[in-house]
């Protein structure tokens, strides 16, 4: 996908898949690429690349950055920094509830994650452990 090579899927949703990818110089990302049905409506073209340009704005410390985009290719593309980890669900299925201070820890980064989205004039539509 672009110059990403693609390793492993991550997962799906409404708009496509998202993959761990690899940059040439070896950095990890994340890479959404969009379904093939919705590429050839120009609408949604036009949505997509206004949501790259968007959350090309945000900034804060628990976001993932933007790092590439091709929103007017064949199949647009979505790159971000790849944040490696479990699912809150994974974690929750291998180890069980999470102690309260973890619990009010990620509460506490989801909020100021949220905070930078905000400040950045978008509303979050899709958010997920």
């Amino acid at each position: 996908m672009g110059r990403y090579r693609l390793l492993a899927r991550l997962g799906s949703g409404g708009m496509g898949v998202v993959y761990l990818a690899r940059s040439p110089g070896g950095r990890s990302v994340a890479v959404k690429s969009i379904r093939p049905d919705l590429v050839a409506h120009p609408e949604f073209r036009k949505r997509f690349r206004t949501e790259v340009n968007a959350a090309g704005n945000v900034n804060g410390l628990y976001t993932a950055v933007v790092v590439d985009a091709d929103t007017d290719g064949p199949m647009p593309w979505l790159a971000t920094a790849y944040v490696e980890g479990p699912s809150l669900a994974a974690a929750v299925d291998s180890c069980g509830p999470l102690p309260v201070r973890s619990v009010l820890l990620l509460a506490a980064a989801l909020a100021e994650g949220l905070q930078a989205i905000h400040a950045a004039g978008i509303a979050h539509r899709d958010l997920k452990p």
